[in-house]
């Protein structure tokens, strides 16, 4: 029978794929769920085995009799919001008070949705033939959001200039195209959407007068 103390090793955390996590987990989806499975290897007594956000447990699987091999710990994070962008989780296993826990530490990436988008120049009415600038705004997308105007059903083949302003997560795109007299009246849409998502496009929409 073991009589010496053996510390356990170091944490190692996997996906739900068994993909070994270094440092960053994810980018997973915002509205989603993911799973992080913490994997620790011997120690005698058998180690206690924690996962931790700051100081907060949110799992534990205790120190029992039985010590397998290796033991896991799945941590299960369901409908991820905002507020889990880059939030760290910790797995740490310790069995004696006399040495630091064993731990490892990630980071977590996520996929943000849009949250609003706004077509800015809205000065009317615009003039038939002279050539119109609109701008449109989307915030909130991870990484940024993909622009597209809309007119009558059609993507306008219009010239497009967008510019990603990470800290904001902003996108703007410039619209430069030549109303005509038919475009009085109808409803033109700037249109925002992440590319990793499904279903979830935004729009804001603007009634032209033109003369």
């Amino acid at each position: 029978m073991k009589s010496v103390r053996e510390l356990p090793s170091k944490p190692v955390i996997f996906d739900e794929y068994g993909k070994e996590i270094s440092g960053t987990a994810g980018p997973y989806h915002e509205g989603g769920e993911f799973k992080l499975i913490c994997s620790v290897k011997g120690g005698y007594p058998t180690p206690r085995i924690q996962w931790l956000q700051g100081d907060t447990v949110l799992a534990t699987l205790s120190a029992g009799d039985y010590s397998p091999p290796i033991r896991t710990l799945t941590l299960v994070v369901r409908n991820a919001t905002r507020a889990h962008l880059a939030a760290l989780y910790t797995c740490t296993a310790d069995n004696t008070l006399l040495a630091a826990p064993q731990k490892t530490t990630v980071k977590i990436d996520l996929y943000l949705k849009p949250l609003g988008v706004e077509i800015l120049s809205r000065e009317q009415p615009l003039s038939v033939g002279r050539k119109s600038e609109l701008w449109c705004k989307t915030m909130g997308a991870r990484p940024p959001a993909t622009i597209t105007w809309w007119l009558g059903g059609k993507r306008l083949e219009a010239i497009t200039k967008d510019s990603g302003v990470a800290e904001a997560n902003e996108t703007e795109s410039l619209l430069q195209w030549m109303p005509s007299k038919d475009h009085n009246g109808q409803v033109l849409t700037c249109r925002a959407e992440h590319p990793n998502f499904n279903h979830s496009s935004i729009e804001s929409k603007l009634q032209l007068n033109v003369y």
